[in-house]
């Protein structure tokens, strides 16, 4: 039967362990990888939402700008209806 020293099985221990750090570490570099791929496509995804939303304010600025133009533009045909009733009733 063959005999195994302390010193061999110290040192095939070593050399599984560092296998297995290896293979953990490899996938580790992966994992860091995809994240940093990931944290891209996030940075690209806030730079659009932070454009729609520009976007969205001036399009509230311009409905709210269009809506006092409208407000104005009915105040004045009401004026006019008004004065074309009174006009009508005295002529």
């Amino acid at each position: 039967m063959a005999t195994v020293t302390i010193e061999t099985a110290i040192g095939i221990a070593v050399v599984i362990q560092g296998a297995g750090f290896s293979f953990w570490l490899g996938a580790l570099s992966n994992e860091v990888k995809n994240l940093k791929a990931d944290a891209a496509k996030r940075d690209s995804l806030n730079d659009s939402v932070i454009r729609l939303e520009a976007a969205a304010e001036q399009t509230e600025k311009t409905l709210n700008k269009l809506s006092s133009a409208v407000e104005g533009v009915q105040r004045q045909l009401a004026n006019l209806m008004q004065k074309g009733i009174r006009g009508f009733n005295e002529g």
